[in-house]
Order: structure tokens, then C-alpha cells, then sequence
């Protein structure tokens, strides 16, 4: 899947041949931002956190999907809209191009069921996405901010235009939600009422950060079971 000045997701990674179930990451929102006022001026990401998980997944068939802008040489990047990785991140704009990712995701390796694990905002398009296809079989995020608007007053940000996934009542599949408990990105506390409320199992990763450690464990976490036949098995802590 190649990109264009749209700024449509690419597949950047992807193994295995013709499979029934696919793994597929969601990257997160991006470069960090130089000030709270002062966007990136090129969202890839600084560190290969998600590529790193993806590729330490034992299941037989894996994707890795970008979101819009990302990886982009300079002169798609400079037809490619700022608002994609700002304001609209989480928009109706940016949920289509990643649902269509998703469909050539599952065309090309032919698969029914897809199982969704989205990191930082990625798990926010990842919640949002799995509310509306009736493939996804599980749904896994990592450090999202699954209520953006809480989220958003939390750190006195600008609002978001897009959906809140805080809108959603319930999702229809098994659902994990890993949080770091020294996230300050994303706070426990953020996340606890959705899985609630929505049916999710809450995991609090204790001495985890926003960043730290999900890549370093990704692929010990995978051989002790957290991912084969969907169960996850990292420790619970109380707050």
C-alpha cells in the first residue's frame, strides 16, 4: 500500500501469506510535539515503539499500518495536510482512510477476522474502528486516551474534532486496555471508566510509562501468552 499526497495510511510491515486471522498495529499519533503549542512539522514517529512490537508478535500473520502522513518523503509530506496529525487526528476523515487500510489489509491476506492492537491514539482509531466493522474479533490498546475529551481537559489542550470514543457504550468483542501505571501521558484514570463501562478488562502495568517498557517486554509478554489465543496475562495492580 503506498501512500499519496491524501496521506493515506501505509502497510509497512506485513508477514504471512493467506491466513483466516491477522494481527494488525495501529501506530500512535506520532513525532512528539516540540512545544504544547507547536506541532511537528513531519508526524513519523521518533521511536520504532509499535514496528517493534509488531515485529516480536509470534502470530503467524502480522500487519502494521501507519496512520496518514507518516513515513512520507518531503514532497508528498508537503501536500499533506498538518490537520491529519492535529486537530482531525481522531476525525471522520482520518477513521475512513484507516478503515480503508484495513480492507486491504484483510483482502490481501484474505483474512475474516482481524485483531486490533492500537498504541497511544492508534488504540484511539483502533477503538473506534472496531465499534463499526464487524471483523475485528479482539481488540487490544496500549497507552490510549480513550476518553479524548477528558483526556484533552486533563492537559488543557485544544479540543478534538472527531468522535469520542467516551461516546461508545459497548463493544461487541473481548477487550483489553493496557495502561502504564506511571503513564502521565495517559493516566490510569482516563482509561478505567471506558473499559468499565464499555466491557473491557482494565491492566495496569505497574512501573510502565507512556513508552516504557512495551517494546523492551513486547516480545517476552507474547511468549508467556499474552497475545497467543488472546489471552493476556500481564499483572493487575490497584490505584
Amino acid at each position: 500500500m503506498h501512500p499519496d499526497a491524501s496521506g493515506r495510511p501505509l502497510v509497512l510491515l506485513r508477514r504471512g501469506q493467506a491466513e483466516q486471522a491477522v494481527r494488525v498495529y495501529l501506530e500512535g499519533d506520532g513525532a512528539a510535539w516540540p512545544s504544547r503549542f507547536r506541532p511537528p512539522v513531519d508526524p513519523t514517529p521518533d521511536a520504532a515503539t509499535v514496528m517493534t512490537m509488531a515485529a516480536a508478535d509470534p502470530a503467524s500473520a502480522v500487519a502494521y499500518v501507519a496512520r496518514p502522513c507518516q513515513f512520507l518523503a518531503e514532497a508528498q509530506l508537503a501536500n499533506c495536510d498538518p490537520a491529519l496529525w492535529t486537530r482531525e487526528r481522531f476525525s471522520e476523515r482520518v477513521v475512513t482512510m484507516m478503515d480503508a487500510a484495513l480492507t486491504q489489509v484483510s483482502a490481501t491476506l484474505g483474512a475474516q477476522r482481524l485483531h486490533l492492537v492500537g498504541y497511544s491514539g492508534g488504540g484511539v482509531i483502533a477503538t473506534l474502528l472496531a465499534a463499526r466493522r464487524p471483523d475485528v474479533g479482539t481488540l487490544t490498546t496500549v497507552a490510549a486516551p480513550l476518553r479524548t475529551g477528558a483526556w484533552v481537559q486533563h492537559h488543557g489542550i485544544s479540543p478534538l474534532s472527531g468522535q469520542d470514543p467516551d461516546t461508545i457504550s459497548h463493544l461487541p468483542m473481548p477487550a483489553w486496555h493496557l495502561v502504564g501505571a506511571d503513564d502521565r501521558i495517559v493516566p490510569p484514570f482516563i482509561v478505567e471508566p471506558f473499559a468499565r463501562r464499555t466491557g473491557g478488562q482494565l491492566v495496569i502495568v505497574p512501573d510502565y510509562g507512556h513508552q516504557c517498557c512495551w517494546a523492551r517486554d513486547w516480545a517476552e509478554l507474547a511468549r508467556n501468552g499474552m497475545l497467543q489465543k488472546n489471552q493476556h496475562l500481564l499483572p493487575h495492580s490497584e490505584r
